[in-house]
């Protein structure tokens, strides 16, 4: 169950952003810090990398079944980085993206009879590496964003203009996955759903 951390240290999920359009690490610092994460955790099995887990090359690169694939894995994104240990490689950006910020916030959440809220430090799934010279205070930044982590309180932060997105449609998708995975967390935590 993902919200019994059954899927931790045998799973991590990467948040990233994308560097470029066609490519999201240009330079291999990514790769470098995932193997040195991967290195440092031997216990890892299995790895999301969106680059490589999802077919790309936009709608009308992918074939019928690519797309089916394709959407059916997005719809279900919320679940992975909530459910799994997160390696957030943040660089200078990564704080105004909506799917960076969405899966930092997912990272620090857990269920809870209120609903998702901001886990415990000592009960947190993220490990933060700061990349292309990014100061601790963007990490500082972040985590304090999300300091009471409650899922309304996200979602407006995430609903605000300044929080950039290419695909508006895919916010929309995300923020409702989010809002019935509270609710279902909510029952789930006090025994009423075994779904999550």
């Amino acid at each position: 169950m993902i919200i019994k951390g059954e899927y931790r240290l045998k799973y991590l999920a990467v948040s990233h952003r994308w560097e470029d359009s066609v490519h999201p690490d240009c330079d291999d610092v990514q790769l470098q810090q995932l193997q040195a994460y991967l290195q440092e955790h031997p216990n890892i099995e299995y790895v999301f990398y969106d680059y490589l887990c999802l077919p790309q090359g936009g709608r009308a690169y992918r074939t019928p079944e690519e797309n089916l694939e394709f959407y059916s894995m997005l719809s279900n994104m919320a679940l992975l980085y909530l459910g799994a240990d997160v390696l957030i490689l943040q660089d200078t950006e990564y704080n105004v993206r909506f799917w960076t910020r969405f899966e930092a916030w997912l990272s620090m959440a857990m269920a809870s009879p209120e609903g998702l809220k901001r886990a415990p430090e000592r009960e947190t799934r993220c490990s933060i590496k700061r990349i292309h010279g990014t100061g601790l205070h963007i990490e500082e930044e972040l985590k304090n964003e999300y300091a009471t982590g409650t899922a309304p309180e996200a979602l407006e932060i995430l609903q605000g203009e300044k929080i950039k997105i290419t695909n508006q449609g895919d916010k929309g998708v995300q923020l409702a996955k989010a809002t019935e995975i509270d609710a279902l967390s909510r029952r789930c935590a006090k025994g009423l759903l075994n779904e999550l």
